[in-house]
């Protein structure tokens, strides 16, 4: 097997107050690097890629699966093969297992690109979307959009409209994950800003009227094909590191890991 050249990664969390490990994961990866990324991923996970009808979605399954432990685990000093994954009560991924228990992530990908966030015990959620046409009718909006937000959306120019709506999406998107409740907090029960002229914020969450003042929405410059969003709490900040994997120059090409899984 190929030796795999991971970059340097700290082996414990940043221990400044706040601070956020942001990666940026290229999904385009080499035959060398998904078939070595395969060889760390859990039987449950190496099932579900095989689920995965088109080559394209089984590489990039396995390669945000993979860089997600083989991150995590230079922070917790353990074989990224050795780390166990569980959910929330409302579905948020959690480590489970051996490590460390307060060791916060959050993870997005959308297209050919992954952003994953740790943190030593700050809450923190992750959002990834990328741009695809938004149509012309705002009306299909209103079970995803608060009314607020509809209205916003409504008055600005048709051409920056899907930009807006993306950048709210992963506002809001960002936050519920942070919270770890999931669709207990209705998408209509809170409203974040999306005109491009205004700072990302959370305007209203109906359940809890101190939140725009204890949370931070933090837009992440990913390109102009996708909107992201960091949501942390105030005087969190991110710092960016960037995930190289081996081979990358080469053409992207997932094995067929479909009859590796076949039982008898």
């Amino acid at each position: 097997m190929i030796p795999c050249p991971i970059p340097q990664i700290p082996t414990r969390p940043p221990v400044e107050p706040g601070v956020i490990d942001l990666w940026r994961v290229p999904l385009d990866v080499s035959p060398a690097g998904i078939e070595l990324g395969f060889g760390i991923l859990s039987e449950v996970e190496k099932t579900a890629a095989g689920r995965f009808h088109h080559a394209a979605d089984r590489r990039r399954f396995v390669a945000r699966r993979a860089a997600r432990r083989w991150i995590l685990s230079r922070y917790l000093d353990a074989a990224p093969e050795s780390l166990g994954f569980d959910h929330g009560p409302y579905g948020k991924p959690r480590l489970a297992g051996p490590g460390d228990p307060t060791l916060q992530f959050s993870a997005s990908a959308s297209a050919d690109l992954a952003l994953i966030g740790i943190s030593p015990a700050v809450p923190l959620g992750v959002d990834l979307e990328a741009h695809r046409p938004l149509g012309h009718d705002l009306a299909g909006l209103s079970q995803l959009l608060a009314p607020e937000e509809q209205a916003s959306l409504s008055r600005l120019p048709e051409s920056v409209r899907s930009a807006a709506f993306y950048a709210c999406w992963t506002r809001k998107e960002a936050f519920l994950k942070a919270l770890g409740t999931g669709l207990s907090l209705p998408l209509t029960a809170f409203a974040v800003t999306l005109n491009p002229q205004e700072p990302a914020a959370l305007i209203r969450v109906d359940q809890d009227p101190s939140a725009p003042g204890r949370w931070t929405l933090i837009p992440l410059p990913v390109g102009d094909e996708f909107s992201a969003t960091l949501a942390v709490p105030v005087g969190g900040h991110p710092i960016w590191r960037q995930w190289t994997w081996p081979m990358e120059s080469r053409p992207a090409v997932m094995p067929d890991v479909r009859s590796r899984e076949r039982r008898p």
